[in-house]
């Protein structure tokens, strides 16, 4: 993992080490950094916490499977994963879960005996704003939950053919992820497909559809300050950020 400034500057790396010791990883499923600067790395039911500096704290395992990690502007970490009823956790630096909020989705009649696993009663992916909003894409039809403050603020509703609810391929499962970000007034959902190669996004106002923008490359984050970061594809691909203007 390599960390860069604002500027694109390059300041260290972390070497997270593969296997299944305290400070070892075999997969990566979540970052998340806090406004101190803490970060959390999360993999196999554990997280690894660094300093700001990149040096190793600790590492705290999950007793369910947490499938994706954010910060939402506070200094603890937020985790999505169904478990006890609830689909986000709140956890703080130690490991300590101190709470849970949302309701596990309601899923198909054909797949309610998988009502508590990863992907069907939770998606896999969800996003999270530093003004504490967090936003999951309900993974059998096109609806955002917004929740605020561990309640739910708001439901949103789109239509987009790139959107595909969760179905069954061979032996597996496939659905639709998705980054949803804020940008001015408009509320951004670009989705993670390789069919989405004009890389865009739909556009919503006050909980409406109200059209489409092509981005510059894939929406992946946003700072403290409101500054969207893409990547741009290619063979030597770049990390750019963004003003956004009204």
């Amino acid at each position: 993992m390599r960390i860069f400034d604002r500027d694109g500057r390059f300041i260290r790396k972390i070497a997270v080490p593969e296997g299944q010791g305290p400070q070892e990883l075999n997969q990566i499923s979540g970052i998340a950094v806090t406004p101190s600067g803490l970060l959390f790395i999360n993999g196999d039911r554990k997280i690894i916490v660094y300093d700001g500096q990149g040096n190793y704290l600790r590492t705290f395992k999950v007793d369910f499977h947490v499938s994706c990690i954010r910060s939402a502007g506070s200094e603890e970490v937020i985790g999505i994963g169904p478990h006890e009823g609830k689909i986000l956790h709140v956890l703080d630096s130690e490991g300590r879960l101190l709470s849970s909020f949302g309701e596990v989705l309601e899923v198909p009649k054909d797949f309610e005996p998988m009502k508590m696993m990863p992907m069907f009663g939770a998606p896999l992916l969800f996003s999270a704003s530093k003004d504490g909003r967090v936003f999951v894409l309900n993974p059998h039809r096109y609806q955002v939950l917004v929740f605020r403050d561990k309640k739910l603020e708001a439901t949103v509703a789109g239509s987009n053919e790139l959107y595909e609810p969760l179905t069954r391929m061979g032996r597996g499962f496939v659905s639709t992820a998705a980054i949803i970000l804020p940008a001015g007034k408009f509320l951004l959902v670009y989705f993670e497909s390789f069919k989405n190669q004009e890389h865009v996004a739909d556009l919503f106002i006050d909980e409406k559809q109200v059209g489409s923008l092509k981005l510059p490359g894939e929406l992946k984050a946003i700072d403290y300050q409101g500054k969207l970061y893409m990547v741009i594809p290619g063979e030597f691909p770049r990390v750019t950020r963004y003003s956004v203007s009204e």
